[in-house]
Parts: structure tokens; sequence; C-alpha cells
């Protein structure tokens, strides 16, 4: 069944509305989760190139495998503290 635009718009905000309420925490659309998860990797990736320059592609391929933008956001701290790139690389590795 398909519903008439107007129609469709009301129940996907009617629909998002309640799970808000049933959850208390805001819907996050999983395009809104993976522009959350792009923004801390870009973020992730521009502090590890301002402290150790180029990045090897290994390291930003081994970026690309996580998923989660909480893992994401954990990695920030080392990428600031550690003291090589092979040092935050472990840290990496020890999150896949």
């Amino acid at each position: 069944m398909t519903l008439p635009p107007e129609l469709e718009e009301k129940f996907v905000t009617d629909i998002v509305a309640y799970y808000e309420e049933r959850e208390r925490k805001p819907y996050v659309t999983s395009v809104e989760r993976i522009a959350g998860r792009q923004a801390r990797r870009e973020m992730l990736l521009e502090t590890l190139e301002t402290r150790f320059g180029a990045l090897p592609e290994e390291l930003t391929t081994l970026l690309d495998r996580i998923d989660d933008s909480q893992v994401l956001k954990d990695l920030q701290r080392p990428a600031v503290l550690s003291d090589s790139l092979e040092t935050f690389e472990q840290e990496v590795l020890a999150h896949l």
C-alpha cells in the first residue's frame, strides 16, 4: 500500500515521535548514524595528520573498517596522546 505524500510524511513523523517518547531518546536514522561516524573518522584523521603528517594507507584502511562511532570516539584520546603512529595503530587493532 502506498500512502499519498502528505500522509506518508505524517506517518513517519508519528512513528518517530512514538519511538522518541518510548525510548526517551531521540530517534537517529541510519543516515544520521553514518554521517556521525564519518565525521568522527574525519576528525580522527585530521588529528593524526596534524600530529604525524601523511598517514599510511594501511592505517586509513584499518580506520575504514570501524563501523562503531563510539569506537572512533574512543580512539580520539590515543590519537592525541600516542607517541607514534605505530602505537596508535596498536590501539586501533585492539578495538577491531
